[in-house]
């Protein structure tokens, strides 16, 4: 009786032991699918999330359904019942040893499976395709701020090399005119220049000029362009300069007019680099000039014109710096338009006669002028 048990009780381990087998034969025809599911994600990673989720639900499902045996396990079970007792105890043993090893394999699968899912649940943005990964970076991307600088070739900065030579070029500043002025400089001058021709008589019927016009001068407007030669002890200047000017007066009972134009070159001295500003500059010049003399007589519409020789002049002024007036405006003229200084141009001229009988005598007094000068 004894025995019988024994035997039943071996006949039914075996059968429980193919049962096993045959679970874990199901078991692992699941993880293999599972594999082959990770190996076709890797392959195509644009697999949309809705297929995925299908799969990842039929392994859940397979997971946790019961494994059903095949039909053939009666058969294969009662064929074991008649085997004999010493093969079965050799089974007992290689079945055992096949089992643990089964079951290690089948928990190393499990354990991958189990962190497969994991991982998938813990990283869903995985599973979106590249469009709309691109399309989140783009919303989620911070905006640029407004006031950075675009990397445009304005902002770019050229490397010379170390062994070029660079001319460095020496910045605009507003100093102390005896330190901030060049060698070379321009000067220009709009002046009035009075005339009185003491000794002049009338082409028309020899009448002196005091006695057609008194005392009084015909002012000449004048302007002059100068080159300015700057060196230690001051500066010498060389300019042209052009200026035109009449009067008319009846005393005589007939009004008379007269006419006179005036050409001259001239070079000047001038003291201003005594101080730091040039505050008072006193200067001497000479020139040489011709006048053109015009004369009308209203009663009889009569004209007469003279032109003189050209002739000497000697010049002798002051300069007066404005510049102190309004420094912040000087000192924006300088540095805007390279305006050194502003004078008021104070002078008299004496003219010598270059001219010979029959032509009118054109010598002058020292006759006063005045203007304002300006240096760049």
């Amino acid at each position: 009786m004894k025995k019988d048990e024994s035997k039943i009780y071996k006949n039914l381990k075996k059968d429980l032991s193919l049962k096993t087998i045959v679970m874990a034969m199901s078991l692992c025809l699941g993880i293999a699918a599972i594999a082959q599911n990770i190996d076709n994600k890797k392959a195509n990673p644009d697999q949309t999330i809705e297929q995925k989720a299908k799969v990842q639900t039929a392994e859940e499902d397979e997971f946790s359904g019961e494994p059903v045996a095949d039909d053939n396990a009666e058969e294969n079970t009662k064929e074991a019942l008649a085997s004999e007792d010493d093969n079965a105890t050799d089974d007992d043993g290689d079945e055992k040893e096949n089992t643990v090893q089964n079951k290690e394999k089948l928990n190393e699968v499990v354990t991958e499976a189990e962190e497969f899912k994991a991982d998938e649940e813990e990283n869903p943005t995985e599973e979106k395709t590249e469009e709309v990964i691109v399309e989140q970076e783009k919303m989620q991307a911070p905006e640029a701020p407004t006031n950075q600088v675009s990397n445009t070739d304005e902002n770019l900065v050229e490397v010379i090399p170390y062994n070029q030579n660079v001319e460095v070029l020496k910045v605009k500043e507003y100093e102390s005119y005896k330190d901030r002025r060049t060698t070379h400089g321009f000067m220009m001058n709009i002046v009035t220049e009075n005339v009185f021709f003491a000794d002049y008589v009338s082409q028309h019927d020899q009448a002196i000029y005091e006695d057609l016009w008194g005392q009084e001068d015909v002012s000449l407007p004048q302007i002059n362009l100068n080159y300015k030669f700057n060196f230690k002890l001051g500066s010498i200047t060389l300019g042209a300069g052009y200026g035109q000017g009449s009067i008319v007066d009846d005393r005589i009972g007939d009004e008379r007019t007269i006419t006179v134009d005036k050409t001259a070159g001239s070079i000047q001295f001038l003291l201003d680099n005594m101080m730091s500003e040039p505050y008072f500059v006193p200067y001497v010049g000479a020139s040489i000039f011709k006048f053109n003399i015009g004369e009308k007589v209203l009663s009889t519409d009569s004209s007469y014109s003279s032109e003189s020789e050209y002739g000497n002049a000697f010049t002798v002024g002051f300069l007066i710096q404005l510049n102190w007036a309004d420094k912040e405006s000087a000192k924006e003229a300088y540095l805007a338009h390279g305006l050194e200084n502003t004078y008021l141009d104070v002078f008299w001229t004496q003219h010598e006669n270059p001219n010979e009988d029959p032509l009118p005598n054109v010598q002058s007094d020292m006759n006063w002028g005045a203007g304002l000068r300006v240096e760049f």
